[in-house]
């Protein structure tokens, strides 16, 4: 891989990590028109963790407060203000169970580019429906577990946006849109951070199939383009504007269609 094929590929990243239009479905078409194919799947987990960081930089007050509400709850020193905070740590890591259960089935399934196609298709029509999700009162937790759980790991297919799914899910679940892009991003810090881990055994391989120079390269145009994509997606989730990306996302998809 050289280090104008690692900087596509980690702005490509970096872009479509945060905006609903699936960032492993880019990644694995621009893969496939570029011809690179023999890059070992932690080069992607790489990136996510790279994008990662940026989740941590925009969300570190609420990170904050649910590492502190965990820290009081396991010394009993639990306040009224945490019980909010530790029912959302309860959402999320029951819902990342699920997410990493089904996952590891999901993951394993091979995938066709007809199939990424159809899965940006599926992101497009949840993101048009976005818009029409009333707004109501929470669903009991497990309710939401479930939910959530369910539709992260079905993003595990190339071409589904995660952020796209679980946005659909929170506001579905009951959440303000203006918190939903938040939990959304909260929500994928275990499941990436577990991904990366499960990925470590495969470094070797990385290594001997592509050198680090490119591989750091493409994390730093990663992060640095996941950043400012993530302030610009927060300000459109507010406006409830998310649909805009279907049209890109149909456009895409008929495009892959008539190339395959």
């Amino acid at each position: 891989m050289s280090y104008g094929q690692a900087i596509i590929l980690g702005l490509i990243q970096g872009i479509a990590e945060f905006l609903p239009i699936s960032s492993s479905g880019h990644l694995y078409l621009a893969k496939y028109f570029l011809g690179i194919q023999d890059i070992p799947l932690s080069f992607d987990i790489s990136l996510h963790l790279a994008t990662l960081l940026a989740v941590f930089i925009i969300f570190w007050r609420k990170i904050a407060d649910l590492t502190m509400a965990a820290g009081r709850w396991c010394l009993r020193r639990s306040t009224p203000e945490d019980k909010p905070l530790l029912s959302m740590i309860f959402v999320i890591f029951f819902a990342t169970f699920i997410t990493g259960i089904l996952g590891l089935f999901i993951e394993r399934i091979s995938v066709p580019v007809i199939v990424v196609a159809i899965g940006m298709l599926y992101t497009a029509l949840l993101l048009i429906l976005i818009p029409f999700l009333p707004a109501h009162k929470l669903w009991p937790s497990v309710a939401q577990i479930i939910l959530l759980g369910l539709f992260q790991a079905i993003a595990v297919f190339p071409g589904i946006s995660r952020s796209g799914s679980t946005i659909f899910a929170t506001i579905l679940t009951g959440r303000q849109r203006s918190e939903a892009g938040e939990f959304s991003f909260i929500l994928s810090i275990p499941i990436i951070l577990a991904a990366f881990l499960f990925s470590l055994k495969d470094l070797g391989e990385l290594h001997i199939s592509t050198p680090m120079g490119p591989v750091l390269v493409s994390m730093l145009c990663a992060f640095i383009a996941g950043l400012l994509s993530l302030r610009f997606l927060l300000r459109l989730i507010s406006k409830a504007k998310l649909y805009y990306f279907s049209i890109y996302l149909i456009a895409v998809a008929i495009f892959v269609l008539i190339k395959i």
